[in-house]
């Protein structure tokens, strides 16, 4: 008897070895084929924590960006349709339906939403829900796009749209402001490094880095949600803010 869908579940990640360990037990009960690929920046402990579990294979990678990296671990997949996971996610009951009622025989592209939590509690406002992702679909039709930062998953053709199935991706990745500062500052900093137009003024800066706060605490419903809604949408502006100062700084060292 097969032992679950005839599908690669890929995932990156860096440390986390727990939660990774944890995610890829219960994704070998869903799909045939498991596959990690571990930043070389990790510690021993995420290696040691794959080794022995059954339908896992693993291997090591230098981080040259986050496309580059899903692209080198869908390309290490056994099969060709791909369900793409993070360390710090958990597909609910609901997602792993409609997972098994994908049809395999028709190559395709699926998006999912994803429930993005902080210390614990989901967050539907900030501009975080609902945040639909593909995570599902044939390498034969598209796959992730190059990007250092922000990737995403492209159809090769340009043209195919992707079909919404139900449930949620469970996204479990930040506990406190620390954790959310530290991954505003991973994120711009990588999009600074690689911005090669001109640099904005302070008050151009200022003004997008205000009109992004009021969207996520305004517009996208982020006062709904307390001192909750109120740091995610000061980081979200942050992350505006930071991202444009850090590459004009950047430009002038270049000089």
């Amino acid at each position: 008897m097969s032992r679950g869908l005839e599908m690669s579940a890929v995932i990156i990640t860096r440390d986390d070895a727990e939660r990774v360990s944890k995610l890829v037990r219960h994704l070998t009960t869903l799909v045939q084929d498991v596959v990690v690929l571990v930043d070389d920046r990790s510690g021993p402990e995420v290696s040691e924590a794959l080794e022995g579990v059954d339908g896992v294979r693993f291997e090591s990678f230098t981080f040259e960006g986050f496309g580059h990296a899903k692209r080198r671990v869908v390309a290490l997949a056994r099969y060709d349709w791909i369900f793409s996971m993070d360390a710090d996610e958990w597909p609910d009951a609901e997602c792993e339906s409609a997972l098994a009622g994908v049809d395999l025989a028709s190559p395709g592209i699926y998006k999912l939403r994803r429930l993005n939590h902080y210390c614990g509690r989901p967050i539907r406002g900030c501009g975080w829900y609902p945040d639909y992702v593909i995570r599902v679909f044939h390498r034969g039709v598209a796959n992730f796009s190059e990007d250092i930062v922000h990737e995403s998953v492209k159809p090769l053709d340009g043209k195919l749209e992707p079909k919404a199935i139900g449930g949620h991706i469970l996204h479990y990745s930040f506990n406190g402001s620390d954790q959310l500062l530290q991954k505003l500052i991973q994120y711009t900093s990588l999009y600074a490094e690689n911005y090669n137009g001109k640099p904005k003024s302070v008050p151009v800066i200022l003004l997008r880095t205000l009109v992004a706060f009021i969207k996520f605490y305004i517009l996208k419903k982020g006062i709904c949600f307390g001192r909750d809604g109120f740091i995610i949408s000061l980081m979200n502006a942050g992350g505006v803010f930071h991202k444009h100062w850090r590459a004009a700084e950047i430009i002038r060292e270049r000089k």
